[in-house]
């Protein structure tokens, strides 16, 4: 009889010493090991065959998900918008912040913003920020941790919600149909090559001059920034100024209102919001005293726009603001960043690390604290969605949260398999980083810590998710398609 797996503690116990160097009798040794145990044997055949994910699965919590939620600010048939093979669920997210509002308010069956109309003026902002940025650095050298930095992350798709806010707040809003999407909006890599190399071009055209004067620098960064924009406009479309919008009601009337704009259509549908002013990002980095407030340099993404300030918090004011959001405030979707590299199923359309045990599969690992994961960024808050919904016990605690992604949907009838998760109150606890709160429902002790002088941090700060935000998405965006085709 081959033996069972042994646990860490025992393995740490019977583990021969091996020097430095991997030689060629501890690989055999090592050989010889995995063999002995039926369990690696099984492992083998199934994780090579279905995946780790369909291997490590526990049935029994499986059976425990449900997608029934007697709080929920969710519209009846509603269809998860899907920003596929790009980074937008940043943006994604602040749009559907609202649009559960909107629907309610019309009656109408559906609705969603145009992500390729705030898209374009994301790129083009993030585009003038660049060289705006790389016009101060030219005094330094091209090992500068800076001047690194800023070349490294010049035109990713990934942000942050202060970003969203301030594209919104400058540029307004259009419907979806007024700016559809475009091949390049849903698969963005093609079109940030070329933007890169227009950008890191004409940076270091900057930095070849001998005798450099504003007048030259100027010249160089005017040139390609209109190159930026009629890049832009090939690979999404022009923006529209005018534009008008018809809709049908759940009643079955038609409806069109002309002459609109994109700061009248804001006006319209989030009237007297300023996203930036209104919302504050409250946000739990255990690495980090609580109670103090954090602004992150160079961070605004818009030329005049508003840098990311969080207030960090325990985890448990994060949940109880994001109640109060959901329960007692307009009814608006809590726009919220996590990390989804763990305890993500998408056969259940679940967030809840009890349903898969992978010890069982690949043995015990070290401890990982959320303060570890987050300090040595082996996780981070790598996908943005919202909340649309809590259960709660009788005395007010979270058991479950729904929750709205932006990875589209295959059955919009059928709970779960909408595009909207059951998220556990204990994956909200380990993975959850930041929650958007309206400034109206914060205490009066937590007004005073959000008006105290904010602690300055470099772009590279462990708090700073921008420089992961958000290829963690898009891989698991690919995973998603992957799980599909196997349905």
């Amino acid at each position: 009889m081959k033996r069972r797996a042994e646990t860490l503690e025992e393995d740490s116990s019977k583990r021969p010493r091996t020097t430095d160097e991997l030689q060629e009798n501890v690989l055999e040794m090592w050989r010889d090991t995995f063999h002995e145990s039926d369990i690696n044997e099984l492992a083998l055949q199934s994780v090579t065959t279905v995946g780790s994910d369909y291997t490590s699965t526990d049935p029994n919590e499986m059976r425990k998900v449900t997608h029934v939620f007697l709080n929920s600010v969710k519209e009846e048939n509603v269809k998860a918008s899907n920003q596929e093979a790009s980074g937008r669920c940043w943006m994604f997210a602040a749009g559907n912040m609202f649009r559960h509002n909107i629907i309610r308010a019309l009656g109408i069956r559906n609705f969603e913003f145009s992500m390729t109309y705030l898209f374009f003026f994301d790129k083009l902002e993030r585009a003038n920020y660049f060289l705006l940025e790389a016009k101060k650095t030219l005094g330094l050298p091209s090992e500068d941790r800076y001047v690194n930095y800023i070349f490294s992350d010049c035109m990713e798709d990934g942000g942050l919600w202060n970003i969203a806010a301030n594209l919104i707040d400058k540029y307004g809003l259009v419907p979806k149909d007024a700016m559809p999407e475009t091949f390049q909006s849903v698969f963005s890599s093609d079109m940030n090559s070329i933007l890169i190399r227009k950008l890191h071009g004409a940076a270091i055209a900057m930095r070849k001059i001998k005798n450099p004067t504003n007048e030259k620098l100027e010249t160089i960064r005017e040139t390609c920034m209109h190159q930026i924009y009629d890049t832009l406009t090939k690979f999404l479309g022009e923006p529209p100024k005018k534009f008008e919008w018809s809709f049908y009601s759940n009643d079955g009337d038609g409806h069109i209102i002309r002459n609109l704009t994109p700061s009248k259509f804001k006006s319209l549908t989030l009237p007297d919001v300023k996203l930036s002013d209104d919302f504050v990002i409250l946000s739990n980095y255990p690495q980090k005293p609580y109670f103090r407030t954090y602004e992150i340099q160079y961070s605004a993404g818009v030329q005049g726009g508003k840098p990311y300030t969080c207030v960090n918090l325990p985890i448990h004011e994060l949940k109880k603001y994001a109640i109060k959001m959901l329960l007692d405030g307009p009814g608006h979707a809590v726009w919220f960043s996590a990390d989804v590299s763990v305890g993500m199923s998408f056969e259940k359309s679940a967030l809840n690390d009890s349903l898969f045990n992978y010890e069982r599969v690949f043995g015990k690992s070290y401890p990982l604290a959320k303060k570890d994961i987050s300090e040595f960024q082996t996780g981070f808050a790598g996908h943005a969605m919202t909340l649309v919904g809590v259960d709660i016990d009788h005395v007010n605690r979270p058991i479950k949260w729904q929750v709205e992604n932006s990875w589209g949907f295959s059955d919009n009838e059928e709970p779960g398999e909408d595009g909207f998760l059951s998220m556990s109150d204990r994956w909200f606890t380990d993975h959850v980083y930041e929650v958007i709160v309206h400034r109206s429902l914060l205490s009066r002790t937590m007004m005073n810590v959000v008006k105290i002088n904010p602690i300055i941090l470099t772009p590279w700060d462990t708090i700073h998710p921008a420089k992961h935000n958000f290829t963690a998405a898009r891989f698991f965006y690919e995973k998603l398609l992957v799980c599909g085709s196997k349905k």
